[in-house]
């Protein structure tokens, strides 16, 4: 049994660029999140910022919506999704093109003053309808 699962928690690169689909008319939000992994060094214990990477997201419907109305750059995020890879090519160049991207499937408000966490928690994206719960 295969499983594509990915959590991710960072910080908005850019602001999220909201679209529609040509045929269908949904929203694309695509943006860009920053995650930093940290450790301490076992000589000293010093915390250590040992890299960033940089993940390119795409989030669609509702979920996209919602985050292009309440995210910016710097904005902290934390995401439940999956792995897409594409591939294209070029029309200019022709050459082929690839890119690895998360697929938004729900996220978690993260920060923010206790006003708006209080505020923006109560709107959290869920791939699960409220009318398709049993109970």
């Amino acid at each position: 049994m295969d499983y594509n699962k990915t959590i991710l928690s960072g910080r908005l690169t850019r602001d999220p660029v909201k679209t529609e689909a040509r045929q269908t008319g949904n929203t694309i939000c695509r943006f860009g999140v920053a995650s930093n992994r940290t450790y301490k060094k076992k000589s000293d214990g010093e915390n250590v910022n040992n890299e960033t990477v940089f993940v390119d997201c795409v989030a669609f419907g509702k979920t996209g919506d919602i985050i292009a109305e309440y995210f910016e750059k710097g904005k902290p995020i934390l995401i439940d999704g999956r792995l897409h890879f594409s591939q294209w090519e070029d029309e200019k160049t022709g050459t082929s093109k690839n890119k690895l991207e998360v697929i938004v499937d729900s996220f978690i408000f993260m920060g923010g003053s206790k006003d708006e966490t209080k505020q923006t928690n109560e709107i959290k994206s869920s791939p699960i309808d409220d009318e398709d719960v049993p109970y």
